[in-house]
């Protein structure tokens, strides 16, 4: 099956490990597009794409679009796109927030495309490390056409795709906050508690650490 093409709208942490990885997969990015010029420039460098300031410039003409803008901006940067005539029927909308809806795409939806969202359920540090980290969950939901896009597309990065239930999107993003920013702040209590035991911080959180990565271990073999 022909893989469809790929244009990238956001050139963040995500937007460049997901472009890298779905490079690496055999897709073609045809364009990345982001607010912060350099970026962009950047992150199409390495895929071997033009890179744009107005992101219909390089989503007209793209199979599937993929928005890994922060999710503040992205029913904007929908709208922004739909207007300038950026969306087309038989298209894939899909954006990376764990947060928000499908709905946010109402724009692309309205101009004849299939929206959804593709979340990987991943913590991305900015380094080379984050494309294997792709090799993760990915929460997805929305359209059926944008659903089986959004499947293929995590399985082809190597990760595991499931699907949401409709409206769950909110309780699902706080489980992940739950589980991964909780721990962050809980390290640091911990930290904060041994330095008053006498434990210089670095020192703290080496051995708290060790002790979280041993816990993990064990869900693991549950």
């Amino acid at each position: 099956m022909t893989k469809p093409t790929i244009a990238i709208v956001g050139a963040g942490k995500a937007g460049t490990a997901l472009g890298v990885g779905l490079a690496h997969a055999g897709y073609e990015v045809t364009g990345v597009a982001s607010r912060t010029p350099e970026a962009a420039l950047r992150l199409a460098r390495r895929l071997g794409c033009p890179a744009a300031g107005r992101p219909q410039d390089i989503t007209r003409a793209a199979g599937v679009v993929l928005i890994t803008t922060p999710d503040r901006v992205i029913g904007e940067v929908a709208g922004e796109i739909a207007a300038g005539g950026g969306f087309a029927p038989g298209q894939v909308v899909l954006h990376a927030s764990g947060a928000l809806p499908a709905e946010v795409l109402a724009p692309a939806r309205a101009a004849g495309a299939a929206v959804g969202s593709l979340h990987p359920l991943q913590s991305f540090a900015g380094t080379e490390a984050d494309i294997k980290a792709l090799r993760c969950c990915f929460a997805l939901e929305g359209d059926a056409a944008a659903l089986a896009v959004a499947e293929r597309l995590a399985r082809d990065l190597g990760g595991e795709p499931f699907r949401l239930a409709p409206g769950s999107k909110p309780l699902y993003h706080a489980a992940a906050c739950v589980a991964s920013n909780y721990l962050v702040a809980l390290v640091d209590l911990a930290a904060q508690m041994c330095a008053v035991c006498g434990l210089a911080h670095e020192q703290a959180v080496r051995a708290l650490l060790t002790l979280v990565a041993g816990t993990v271990a064990n869900i693991e073999r549950l």
